[in-house]
């Protein structure tokens, strides 16, 4: 008997939200968990490696998965000393989801928090591509 092996995509999200605010990781974790009546929970931190610095990078996350295979990740996009995606430097938290919500609904409903700076919906381009995708698989 012939085998058929399928080639599943990984999925990546077409937009995301990034999230600008001067409140720390776990209290925008917590807003975020109080809006959509999810449970971010601290996840083990997001690891860099950039092949011209010897020294390695971490960054927050937060994340919650249900049994539908829904998700959210709350990443920090800075740390002490260095950018996730230096491309957004004015962003310091990026939401990543599979919801099948609109994504701009979920952005309304954070833009309007007083928590917030501000809140936008970018598209995801090849750098955040490589990094979505190093984060989701």
């Amino acid at each position: 008997m012939k085998k058929i092996i399928l080639n599943k995509e990984p999925y990546i999200p077409e937009k995301i939200i990034g999230i600008s605010s001067i409140y720390k990781d776990f209290q925008i974790a917590w807003s975020l968990n109080q809006i959509f009546q999810i449970n971010l929970t601290k996840s083990s931190d997001v690891e860099l490696n950039r092949l011209n610095i010897r020294e390695f990078n971490f960054f927050s996350r937060f994340s919650y998965y249900n049994q539908d295979d829904f998700f959210y990740l709350l990443i920090a996009n800075k740390n002490e000393s260095s950018f996730l995606s230096t491309k957004y430097k004015n962003i310091d938290f990026f939401l990543i989801t599979n919801t099948t919500f609109e994504i701009e609904i979920i952005n309304k409903s954070i833009s309007n928090q007083q928590f917030i700076n501000g809140s936008f919906i970018l598209e995801v381009d090849s750098s955040l591509k490589k990094i979505i995708f190093d984060l989701i698989h």
